[in-house]
């Protein structure tokens, strides 16, 4: 899906790829983008549903379900769209992700990290470069 060279353009602390296979009982294909032995810096999924639904899911994971908090999604240049829920910024966000999404025909391509420091805008621009590369190779 990614290229090393890309995958370091985003995350230059990236060493190495693993297929993963938990989700594909679910018809998910995955990546796993790492900087050492278990580590995972971020993750590239490709799956058959739609980039409501896998924000969606990414966002009922993060947030506090007794809180009626909103992530803001953003777009970004392909068509596709951005979440960054940070700890840091909402006593109501359970868990760092960042998670970029983006429709390539059937497939929906997703990329995500609980990266979340730094600059936001940078953030949200290297996610979406990932998932839009990676849509472009996906069938």
């Amino acid at each position: 899906m990614l290229t090393m060279a890309e995958a370091k353009a985003a995350f230059p602390d990236v060493t190495a790829a693993t297929q993963e296979e938990s989700l594909a009982k679910q018809g998910i294909r995955a990546c796993d983008w790492g900087d050492g032995p278990g580590g995972r810096t971020f993750q590239v999924r490709i799956s058959e549903s739609t980039v409501d639904d896998e924000l969606g899911t990414f966002e009922a994971g993060v947030v506090d379900p007794f809180k009626q908090t909103k992530l803001t999604r953003e777009p970004f240049d392909a068509g596709g769209q951005v979440i960054i829920a940070s700890r840091a910024e909402s006593p109501n966000v359970v868990q760092d992700v960042a998670v970029a999404a983006v429709q390539k025909g059937a497939n929906t391509v997703v990329v995500v990290t609980s990266r979340v420091g730094g600059d936001r805008d940078a953030l949200k621009a290297r996610l979406g470069t990932l998932a839009t590369t990676a849509a472009s190779r996906a069938s």
